[in-house]
């Protein structure tokens, strides 16, 4: 028997069936359906076994994403936490030397307050 003009497999009839060439047809025709068909189940476990790997590949390349992005914002959000921690007490500063007289760092600190929420209520949603 032959697949692909190499030779898969021989099988030798017994001599007595010399005479039942019908008979050895049809056991060679069934044996190169069972060469086929276990040709092919191997196949469709390669496939599926590389399917897997690469949706376990996908799984783990979006659960890398989702934690770079979780730690970019947690970056961001700890930046503007510090900027807006450094703009209150310069703020506090300019307060106590001159607490009439309106500072332009008093209004920028409620401004990046304003934002700051904006940003936590965003990480508060997802």
């Amino acid at each position: 028997m032959a697949r692909d003009g190499h030779r898969v497999a021989v099988l030798v009839p017994d001599r007595s069936l010399v005479e039942q060439s019908s008979l050895v047809e049809s056991v060679v025709a069934a044996a190169g359906l069972a060469l086929e068909n276990t040709r092919l189940r191997t196949l469709v476990h390669t496939h599926v076994s590389e399917l897997m790997e690469s949706h376990t590949g996908l799984v783990q390349a979006a659960f890398n994403e989702r934690r770079r992005i979780e730690r970019d914002l947690h970056d961001g959000l700890q930046h503007r936490l510090l900027r807006l921690s450094w703009l209150a007490e310069r703020s506090g500063d300019e307060t106590e030397r001159d607490p009439a007289r309106p500072h332009p760092r008093r209004a920028g600190t409620r401004r990046a307050l304003g934002r700051g929420g904006r940003g936590d209520r965003v990480l508060r949603h997802r």
